[in-house]
């Protein structure tokens, strides 16, 4: 599983977070706090600025911004230059300090792009950051969910839910929208819930939009070429201990498995989409897992009955926040656990030294992307820089899980 990165924001936010001004030359604004940077010894980072639409071209005269920050993520110096003819940059002095982040980003199209991001080393005196741009479409054709799953638990007069979709797009061109939501986020994917729904918690509560009335949810994050979109929401549905129909339409054309994983072993899943397929644990909880291949058209719904004897009314101390736990089981329950940790046994064997074991592996990246995720909800960490501090570790678990990660 890929995972580019763009940043979520139009130029003028670009202008307000870092500071973006016409330059024909490399003009840098350092933070006064950090004039320890002129003591540090020097280095270059030169990119190429690329546009992977076909039959597009680069605008010339591109201005390019490269930020720099500090451990935390806090931005300490900012610089911008502009492209050369052809279709490159060069940061000529930089001052390169260990574990400090480099990125460039540009404004194209009202979006915002970006290299990765590098961790600097006084070892390394040369870095090349390249950016690949691509043309916007709104076409929803380009979309598909390739697999989804939820996680049932029934307790009291409640069904607790937390799913998880997988996006693709299979174009080479960006998909977002032109709808503007204000506080300059932009309506990318919306993913419909069943009726009743009330949703209760996000993995990411600042990437997302409610519509109760119409329940469904608003992604604002584009879905890059070739790259899958995680959607994870956690929600409610009453349950009376009568069998209920859950019934959850597709906005996109939907060619993937769908699986439901309900606990306690209590409650049951019926519906022509969801036949039994055995017990799953994923933790330390069981759960009774049903579901298919299925090929759905945008309007179609995903259909099933939940039936059983829930367990007791949770406690005051449960929670339907996503933790990184819970993030962690919700991946694995749509990745499938036997792919994830034979392709982390792999990649361990391949390393001189992994001192840590498959499931902390994967724990440990999942805790870090969640902490960062909660730092910029929060806004203790600026957008631009949430997404490049983001990037290395998203990259490191898709490299874990491996490239096969769509078949079970």
């Amino acid at each position: 599983m890929r995972r580019a990165v763009v940043l979520l924001a139009v130029l003028i936010a670009l202008a307000a977070h870092i500071g973006l001004t016409a330059a024909q030359e490399p003009v840098s604004t350092p933070d006064p706090s950090f004039a320890a940077l002129e003591d540090a010894p020097k280095g270059s980072i030169r990119g190429k600025v690329t546009n992977s639409t076909a039959a597009s071209t680069v605008p010339a005269g591109l201005e390019i911004t490269l930020i720099i920050s500090d451990e935390n993520g806090q931005p300490v110096q900012r610089s911008t230059t502009t492209l050369d003819a052809d279709g490159e940059y060069t940061f000529p002095i930089v001052p390169i300090v260990d574990a400090y982040r480099y990125v460039a980003v540009t404004a194209y199209r009202d979006r915002i792009f970006s290299s990765t991001f590098a961790v600097g080393t006084t070892a390394v005196d040369e870095y090349n950051l390249p950016i690949t741009l691509y043309e916007p479409t709104e076409d929803p054709a380009v979309l598909s969910i390739i697999g989804t799953v939820a996680q049932i638990k029934a307790a009291g007069s409640t069904l607790e839910v937390r799913q998880v979709f997988r996006v693709r797009n299979s174009s080479d061109r960006i998909y977002t929208t032109s709808q503007d939501l204000g506080s300059l986020r932009f309506v990318s994917l919306v993913m419909s819930l069943p009726p009743g729904a009330q949703v209760i918690s996000f993995d990411n509560a600042a990437r997302y939009v409610v519509s109760q009335e119409n329940f469904s949810i608003v992604d604002t994050a584009p879905v890059l070429p070739g790259d899958d979109n995680l959607v994870i929401v956690v929600y409610i549905l009453p349950y009376t201990g009568q069998p209920a129909l859950i019934e959850q339409p597709v906005n996109y054309a939907f060619d993937g498995q769908a699986r439901v994983l309900i606990s306690p072993d209590t409650m049951t899943v019926s519906g022509d989409q969801f036949p039994a397929l055995g017990e799953e644990t994923l933790g330390t909880q069981k759960y009774r897992s049903f579901g298919s291949d299925v090929s759905l058209q945008p309007g179609d719904v995903l259909r099933y009955e939940v039936s059983g004897v829930a367990a007791p009314e949770p406690t005051a101390a449960s929670s339907g926040a996503i933790s990184a736990s819970n993030l962690l089981l919700t991946v694995i329950a749509l990745l499938g656990v036997g792919l994830i940790l034979a392709a982390i046994v792999l990649y361990i064997r391949g390393r001189r030294a992994a001192p840590l074991t498959p499931e902390q592996e994967i724990e440990r990246l999942v805790r870090q992307l969640h902490t960062l995720d909660q730092q910029h909800a929060a806004g203790q960490l600026a957008h631009d820089l949430w997404h490049r501090q983001r990037a290395p570790l998203q990259a490191r678990l898709d490299e874990i899980l491996g490239p096969d990660s769509d078949d079970e």
